[in-house]
């Protein structure tokens, strides 16, 4: 197992790194690409579609927090948090930076095979995604995890890629992660767009994924390697973009090989050429009763 470690850095350079983000921190509400200085009429540009329920995590490496966000775009938390060393999306192993894009939890790591310097809790995302992997980036163990040191948090950038909040924070977190349906979106900073771009965007989405889910045909309607065919609801969808890239996560029945229809998340991984949306990857996944972070985890220990 690959562990995100992260380690902390001399007095001196604390002080001075603490002195110089909270100097540039004075200006943010200069400009408007904060959750926290948004006008009201303002959306997350990330933030297509969340359907009619469920949540939604924003990670602003420039502003070293993490946002928590219904489906109705409502700010409902705010979380102090650090992030890879170096600044920039993730490109090789080693780099030292958090990758940016749209992710998902994949597991609670076992907490008997974690070191205590992750504190109460870590929670994998699965970078690399099918995008990270057309785009040739390397790397792997990125997590969200606590730490038994709780000074880290004033020290902006001092982990190795994961992101890193209080253990408190982490626990509280975690309440509104459900494996494999959250997604958590990481960039540098957090734009803002108006709500009439926004549904103009989002309906260019929609009518792309009509037109596919109605164009599935054959071999195209099943979920490659393992079945027989599918049932979408894109009803529910989450669509989330970022930079020229969108990724679609919805509700997907399999029909297995005897015939038994199996829950699962489908994914879809749209990138944008000469103008139009096309399908870059696609991806399903089975689906457990119960997969929040609670029974996750305790089940786990």
């Amino acid at each position: 197992m690959r562990f995100c470690k992260g380690g902390a850095k001399g007095g001196f350079r604390r002080g001075l790194f603490v002195s110089l983000f909270l100097l540039l921190n004075l200006f943010r509400p200069l400009y408007c690409n904060s959750a926290q200085d948004s006008p009201e009429e303002m959306v997350p540009a990330p933030l297509l579609f969340l359907g009619t329920g469920g949540e939604v995590l924003v990670v602003e490496k420039g502003a070293q927090s993490l946002y928590i966000f219904d489906h109705n775009y409502r700010l409902l938390r705010t979380f102090k948090v650090t992030t890879g060393q170096k600044k920039g999306d993730k490109e090789r192993e080693g780099d030292l930076k958090t990758p940016e894009g749209v992710y998902f939890f994949t597991e609670v790591i076992d907490p008997a095979t974690l070191p205590a310097k992750y504190g109460v809790m870590a929670v994998a995302m699965d970078y690399p995604n099918p995008l990270d992997r057309l785009m040739k980036k390397g790397g792997s163990g990125i997590w969200l995890h606590a730490t038994d040191e709780p000074e880290r948090i004033d020290l902006p950038r001092d982990t190795r890629g994961c992101v890193v909040a209080t253990n408190e924070d982490v626990l509280a977190i975690a309440g509104h992660i459900n494996l494999l349906k959250t997604p958590i979106v990481i960039v540098e900073r957090l734009d803002y767009i108006s709500e009439k771009t926004m549904e103009r965007e989002r309906r260019e989405v929609l009518e792309f994924l009509r037109r596919w889910k109605e164009g599935l045909t054959g071999e195209e309607a099943s979920v490659a390697g393992c079945c027989r065919g599918s049932r979408i609801d894109l009803e529910n969808a989450k669509i989330l973009r970022h930079g020229d890239t969108v990724t679609v996560s919805f509700e997907e029945e399999a029909k297995d090989r005897r015939g038994s229809w199996v829950p699962g998340v489908g994914r879809l991984y749209l990138r944008k050429e000469a103008g139009s949306y096309k399908v870059a990857a696609r991806r399903w996944t089975p689906l457990s009763a119960d997969r929040t972070i609670a029974r996750a985890f305790d089940s786990s220990r």
